[in-house]
C-alpha cells in the first residue's frame, strides 16, 4: 500500500488521505509523539540534508541543514516520552535568541524542567506568574492596544480611515478577566482638508477598574 508520500499529486494525496496513512510517517504514534524529533532529530542523522534556506534582505542566503538545527535548538531536557529519541528539544522560533541564552545563561531563567526559558512565560503560565508577584498570567499589554483599534476600525467601517492612535495601559489584565470597552467622541475638526473626529477611549474590568486608556483621529468621508 502507498505511503502518503509516495503520491507525486496533491489530488492523489487528498483521496487517498487517512488519519492511519498520516500516522504511518511518524516514528512516534498518536499518544506518543515528539514533534521535535520527528520534524528533526530523524532527518538529521548521519546526513546534512538542507531543511530550509533563509533568503536575507541584503540579498545572500544561508542554507541550514537539519544536523544544524538540531544542533542549534538542543538544550539540557528530560528524558523524551517518543520512541527512538534520547532527548526532547524546546524549538526556538529564532536563531539568535537561542545563541543570545547561551552565551548569556542569566538571561533564559529555568522553568520546572531545569530548561532556560524567556520570561515571557508570565503570560501563559501562572506559577511563572505568581512567582514574580502578579496575581496570575496575564496579557501582552499590545494585545489591548490591538482591542482598542479594532472597536475603532469596526465603528468607522470601511470607508473611515485610522490616522493615529495612541494607548495607555494602566493596570495588568489577568487572565480571567472582561474588558468592557467604551469610546466617545470628543470633537469634529478639519485639517488639511480631511474632515476628522478625535475620539477618547477607556477600558475597564468587571470590577469597574480602569484598564487602558485610548486616544485616536479618525478621518471619516464628507457627506454630499
Amino acid at each position: 500500500m502507498p505511503r502518503l508520500t509516495d503520491y507525486t499529486t496533491y489530488a492523489d494525496a487528498q483521496r487517498h488521505f487517512s488519519a492511519d496513512k498520516l500516522g504511518e510517517l511518524c516514528d512516534g504514534s498518536r499518544d506518543r509523539l515528539n514533534i521535535a524529533h520527528e520534524c528533526v532529530d530523524r532527518h538529521a542523522v548521519g546526513r546534512e540534508r538542507t531543511a530550509v534556506t533563509v533568503a536575507y534582505a541584503d540579498g545572500h542566503d544561508e542554507s541550514l541543514s537539519y544536523a544544524e538545527i538540531a544542533r542549534i535548538i538542543a538544550v539540557r531536557a528530560p528524558p523524551a516520552r517518543a520512541p527512538r529519541t534520547r532527548t526532547t528539544y524546546p524549538i526556538h522560533r529564532c536563531k539568535i535568541a537561542w545563541q543570545l541564552i547561551d552565551a548569556h545563561p542569566g538571561v533564559g531563567i529555568k522553568n520546572r524542567f531545569g530548561i532556560p526559558d524567556c520570561p515571557e512565560r508570565v503570560h501563559w503560565e501562572e506559577e511563572f506568574a505568581l512567582q514574580v508577584g502578579v496575581p496570575g498570567a496575564y496579557d501582552y499589554g499590545p494585545e489591548r492596544c490591538s482591542w482598542l483599534t479594532h472597536q475603532l476600525t469596526n465603528w468607522m467601517g470601511d470607508d473611515g480611515f485610522l490616522r493615529r492612535a495612541t494607548c495607555n495601559i494602566r493596570r495588568r489584565n489577568p487572565r480571567g478577566d472582561m474588558l468592557f470597552i467604551n469610546g466617545k467622541v470628543k470633537r469634529k475638526f478639519v485639517e488639511d482638508g480631511r474632515h476628522l473626529i478625535e475620539i477618547g477611549q477607556e477600558a475597564h474590568n468587571q470590577d469597574k477598574e480602569l484598564s487602558v486608556i485610548g486616544t485616536c483621529v479618525v478621518e471619516l468621508p464628507k457627506r454630499r
